[in-house]
């Protein structure tokens, strides 16, 4: 749908005549001090009330991806930026402009050597809106502002400060935030004294909040270097959080009552059939736990668990999707690998009961590994083996198939998940397609600054994480069944079925499997 009066835009390979040019071409030195990458020239047709809403209808681009600028005959260019004036720029029907894709070098680089300072804020390298409740929403700013507004002297914004300190790795280094801090605490002295004090204060709450959120080797080198910043500000809180944090190896959970006692087999040897539906969903969920616990904010940035260039970012993300393809592929090649069709039933029955045990433990990842692997086609072609399950099996797998339903993204999981008390180990598929849906739909920069919009939606996402990692489960490890469900058979998709039709042949009857 186009904007009322408005013809359209067309690329510049679709002019006529003597304006028909190349779509992409090479520009380079179009201004006198930029070197321009390859860009696309369009033309407007007609009034242009709205041209950066027709400009992305006609050509599919998200206009705040894109630099514009203004062709003038002589060849040279100017930038017109924001696009939303146009029309008071002077640029009319037949105008010829220029779009050059935006890259995330591109977010305001000058603030590495600009003192905090010495930036003047403006509409153009900061906007927030104003709430219903009256506080600010942050939509974008350069480093620089963003860390103003993190250390404000007025009004404390503690949502902000936690979304910025959970997702800065996705636009700037450790080091250069620490070293905006720094430049923030060191007031200049025209500042007035009751000012610098509260930006002073202001600053040692952030670093305070971000010291206990280390959770990578690059934050933890800035140690020496806060180091020598306590002794600057004597400030003894800060120094005793810096104390704690250097011992602190690994998460440390702590729980009021004792473990349940284990559910031990009776056979020395623990296996699928000899062990309490229970104690495998409690074992396998302390498994998952230690993968979960372990994974960082910086690992969900760029889609890095889906990138072979980026995965080295990502290395617990994708250690506990690959326990959940173990434990998925576990459950269908245990059941085909039972010849007996009687013996068969119960090994389904089996992990239907575990799956019910970790949806009351909240191990909701694995509960969706379970039904995954039970819904795997090799084992939903085996009708008659399904057809020896108990009215009971039945049902709950019927209950669970609901739950885990994909209709409406998983609409039943999400409003179990949301009301779920810790500890709980979410599902991390679901998380992972919402953070593609925001990462692809959403630019990292706008109008060449950090958008933070963007950052507040990844935020929702990994504050749930979080949430969830700092409660452990209060179970005992019973070190043979751990072993035990650590090497679990694992079948390829062309054994499985041919494992499959060995159990149940294509049109075999019940007397031909029995």
């Amino acid at each position: 749908d186009r904007a009322d009066g408005v013809d359209g835009v067309e690329r510049a390979e679709g002019a006529k005549g003597a304006e028909e040019e190349q779509q992409q071409e090479e520009v380079v030195g179009a201004d006198d001090d930029e070197e321009l990458s390859t860009t696309t020239k369009v033309f407007l047709r007609g009034p242009i009330t709205d041209a950066a809403a027709v400009i992305a209808h006609e050509l599919a681009i998200d206009p705040n991806s894109f630099f514009l600028h203004i062709l003038h005959d002589d060849g040279a260019s100017t930038a017109a930026l924001p696009w939303s004036s146009l029309a008071e720029q002077g640029v009319e029907g037949g105008s010829k402009l220029k779009l050059v894709a935006k890259t995330e070098a591109d977010v305001v680089e000058s603030e590495e050597h600009v003192n905090i300072w010495d930036e003047e804020t403006t509409t153009e390298n900061f906007a927030a809106k104003t709430q219903e409740d009256g506080k600010l929403e942050v939509m974008y700013g350069s480093l620089n502002e963003l860390v103003k507004h993190l250390t404000n002297p007025v009004k404390y914004d503690s949502k902000f400060l936690n979304t910025f300190i959970l997702t800065y790795r996705s636009f700037t280094s450790p080091e250069m935030l620490f070293r905006k801090l720094m430049e923030r605490y060191r007031v200049p002295e025209h500042v007035d004294e009751k000012e610098t004090s509260v930006v002073q204060m202001r600053v040692l709450v952030v670093l305070k909040l971000w010291i206990q959120r280390f959770n990578s080797d690059k934050e933890r080198q800035l140690f020496a270097q806060i180091t020598e910043f306590i002794e600057e500000s004597k400030d003894q809180a800060l120094k005793k959080t810096v104390e704690k944090e250097k011992k602190k190896k690994t998460r440390q959970y702590y729980f009021n009552e004792p473990a349940p006692a284990p559910i031990l087999p009776k056979a020395a040897k623990p296996s699928l059939m000899n062990l309490d539906p229970l104690e495998i969903a409690r074992q396998l969920t302390l498994i998952e736990f230690d993968m979960f616990a372990k994974i960082t904010p910086i690992e969900f940035f760029k889609q890095a668990w889906c990138s072979k260039k980026l995965e080295h970012l990502a290395p617990n993300v994708l250690d506990i999707i690959g326990h959940f393809n173990k434990v998925s592929r576990w459950v269908s090649s245990r059941i085909v690998i039972e010849k007996q069709v009687r013996k068969r039933a119960k090994v389904v029955e089996q992990f239907i009961f575990v799956a019910e045990q970790c949806k009351k433990l909240n191990s909701f990842h694995l509960l969706i590994a379970l039904i995954s692997g039970l819904n795997n086609s090799s084992i939903l072609r085996l009708k008659w083996t399904k057809a020896r399950l108990s009215k009971r099996a039945l049902q709950v797998l019927e209950d669970l198939e609901e739950f885990t339903n994909m209709e409406g993204s998983y609409r039943n999981y999400r409003n179990a998940v949301v009301s779920s008390k810790p500890p709980c180990i979410p599902y991390m598929g679901v998380y992972l397609q919402d953070l593609t849906f925001i990462e692809d739909g959403n630019p990292d920069v706008v109008n060449s600054m950090i958008n933070f919009t963007k950052r507040g939606m990844v935020f929702k996402i990994l504050d749930q994480i979080s949430t969830f990692q700092q409660d452990a489960y209060n179970l005992e490890v019973v070190e043979d069944i751990r072993y035990y469900l650590s090497h679990l058979p694992q079948l390829q998709d062309d054994d499985l079925y041919r494992m499959s039709l060995s159990c149940e042949p294509r049109g075999s009857s019940v007397k031909d499997i029995m």
